[in-house]
């Protein structure tokens, strides 16, 4: 897993796949600005409402409007807002980074590390879109169904956490074996590499926190697991027993 990590980022350096970034982040750009114009109201008056109906939220407030400080209502709500436009930016970034920049970034991948890997895939952008909207389909609905429990500081971050490392590991984990392994050897490196694959999501997703990092952040990861993943998968064209999962891990 370091060494994806490490490969990823000599990778990233490329001109090439600096381009590469130019898509996901515009298609991510044109979202917000899109939510911004015509769905920062909507939301932010539903939000207003929910938050307003919540008694533990009311109590709160008049609390410390009672004690002089801020209404906190006023400013949670905008802050939720701006937290689901990022989500909805990023989240249509990661899929356009998916479904059209992953295959530019498993082919530079294995062009320049794997070029003995031979493409074995079948159905590949059919089966990857239909894997790639499952997913973030999943994701939304898990998102929003969770969306209450944001208003608590602690548990908003580790879902943060938990729902973009499910993003990045059942997405791009697939895409980065699509296009190269047959259905069998894909199950088979997907079984084999688990532990590792959600520890890189949850690394990313953890970084991810972090203000404009959603910019380098889907092609990154993408090279990450294409390296993790094409690496397994030529362990196991090498009749080489893959890594135990506590040891892939590592």
């Amino acid at each position: 897993m370091g060494r994806a990590f490490g490969r990823a980022m000599v990778s990233q350096l490329q001109p090439r796949m600096l381009l590469a970034l130019l898509l996901p982040f515009g298609a991510a750009l044109i979202a917000m600005l899109f939510f911004a114009r015509f769905l920062w109201g909507p939301v932010s008056d539903w939000l207003d409402l929910f938050v307003t109906q919540s008694e533990l939220m009311t109590d709160m407030d008049s609390w410390m409007a009672g004690i002089g400080l801020f209404s906190l209502t006023m400013y949670l709500v905008h802050i939720l807002v701006f937290v689901i436009m990022v989500t909805v930016g990023s989240s249509i970034g990661l899929l356009i980074a998916a479904v059209l920049v992953m295959p530019m970034v498993v082919g530079h991948v294995a062009r320049t590390d794997y070029p003995q890997l031979e493409r074995r895939g079948s159905q590949v952008f059919v089966s990857s879109l239909i894997n790639s909207l499952k997913v973030g389909a999943i994701f939304i609905v898990g998102w929003v169904v969770t969306l209450p429990f944001w208003l608590i500081p602690p548990v908003a971050i580790l879902l943060h956490i938990f729902w973009w490392a499910y993003a990045f590991t059942h997405m791009l984990r697939f895409d980065a074996l699509v296009e190269h392994a047959t259905l069998a050897e894909r199950a088979r490196v997907i079984t084999g590499t688990r532990g590792g694959a959600w520890l890189i999501g949850t690394i990313c997703a953890a970084i991810n926190l972090f203000p404009l990092t959603w910019i380098v952040l889907p092609v990154f990861t993408s090279l990450v697991y294409a390296h993790h993943g094409l690496n397994a998968l030529a362990q196991v064209r090498g009749d080489s027993p893959l890594l135990l999962p506590a040891e892939s891990d590592l």
